[in-house]
């Protein structure tokens, strides 16, 4: 017996048996007969493809994500390259088909595959197996997992508020997360992009209170700005933007003046009110006596300038007392 014309020792039997077949197996095998007055010979051609099999990963995947995100997974195959044609690489979801995946040759034998997953939904969670086939054979293995868990939100709105100067306010920061990745949550306030040091306490002016919100404790100009509110767990990340407006705090600049007049006088009472151009769309100007608000008053009132007057007759001895005037707007 020959093998690509080189002979084979001690195969002299009308047959030859090729056990546990290899790639290197294949070739032309010659049988040659010879007597003392003639000879014959006769050919076989044998072809081993080697054998397609998807490749069992080192380490089991054991993928992790939170719904939205897209997540990839990778199966390596060893194939015959004379059956690289009719090689068909698909996937399966805890064994039903999905479809198939995206096939790339690295070698002459190896074929890799992913499987792209996008936006992916807590429905895509299960075991993933890699099934490969060709016309001579087939291998499927399970290559990983996937577990898909809730992204993390906001429950918290974006917003723009407006504050005046010196007021206490507070920031909120409600987020929704999933039971798993709820140890692994990390809250952190920026300003501007600048981490926000809050580790002052009340010691400083601002404080983190226990359900994540972010207390100020006394507006200034300074404090106005962009906030966020910085959340991840060891799988997503969200940020939350409130920008804040400081305005200018509404206060009395000229009060009403010390008079003494004769009982059937009349008189006028005059204040003038220092707000902020935003808040003087909503000023009101009133008027106390002895504290108490005047249900009626005569006089000229000018909000967009801030001033007001109160013109009053000295009927008797009871119009005499305290004035004062109270400004109000939308915020303070």
């Amino acid at each position: 017996w020959f093998k690509d014309g080189s002979e084979l020792e001690g195969e002299t039997n009308k047959e030859i048996i090729l056990n546990n077949l290899k790639h290197e197996d294949t070739g032309d095998y010659k049988c040659l007969i010879e007597t003392e007055l003639d000879k014959d010979e006769q050919i076989h051609t044998v072809v081993v493809y080697k054998k397609t099999a998807v490749e069992a990963p080192e380490i089991f995947t054991d993928k992790k994500s939170v719904t939205g995100k897209s997540v990839e997974l990778e199966c390596t195959v060893v194939s015959d390259p004379k059956l690289r044609k009719s090689l068909n690489i698909t996937w399966l979801k805890d064994q039903e088909f999905i479809g198939p995946g995206e096939v790339f040759w690295g070698s002459e034998f190896d074929a890799t595959s992913t499987l792209k997953l996008e936006n992916v939904n807590q429905a895509d969670s299960g075991k993933y197996a890699c099934s490969a086939s060709t016309w001579l054979d087939s291998s499927m293995i399970e290559v990983g997992a996937l577990t898909v868990w809730k992204a993390t939100t906001f429950l918290t709105e974006p917003s723009t508020i407006e504050v005046v100067q010196g007021a206490k306010f507070m920031l909120d920061c409600d987020v929704d997360v999933d039971p798993e990745l709820a140890e692994s949550l990390d809250v952190t306030w920026e300003k501007d992009g600048e981490k926000i040091d809050v580790s002052q306490g009340g010691e400083g002016n601002f404080r983190m209170e226990a359900n994540n919100s972010l207390t100020i404790f006394s507006a200034d100009e300074k404090s106005s700005g962009s906030y966020s509110c910085q959340v991840s767990t060891y799988l997503d990340n969200a940020s939350l933007v409130q920008n804040i407006k400081v305005l200018e705090k509404s206060r009395v600049v000229e009060h009403p003046r010390h008079q003494t007049v004769k009982q059937g006088e009349s008189f006028v009472l005059e204040c003038a009110i220092s707000t902020d151009p935003e808040l003087l769309g909503s000023l009101r100007i009133t008027w106390r006596q002895n504290k108490m608000e005047m249900a009626v008053a005569t006089g000229t009132q000018d909000e967009e300038m801030g001033t007001s007057s109160l013109s009053l007759v000295a009927t008797d001895a009871t119009v005499g007392g305290r004035y004062d005037c109270v400004a109000v707007t939308r915020l303070d």
